[in-house]
């Protein structure tokens, strides 16, 4: 019953926040997302890069 309790509060407070940043920006729920999803698209590559980048380095220390 506790775990149903946190995760019920934590969607609320999930829900209190969005509402807060969608008053703060004065745009809708979809853009949000889409501001989301492309932020962590970014942060994605960026992080593909990196270890794209120190595997070229591993495999050019190993040869």
């Amino acid at each position: 019953m506790a775990a149903q309790t946190t995760h019920v509060l934590a969607s609320v407070c999930a829900f209190v926040k969005l509402e807060a940043i969608k008053v703060m920006k004065k745009t809708n729920h979809f853009a949000l997302k889409g501001q989301l999803y492309l932020k962590a698209i970014q942060t994605v590559f960026a992080e593909l890069q990196l270890l794209k980048q120190n595997n070229i380095s591993l495999n050019i220390a190993l040869a």
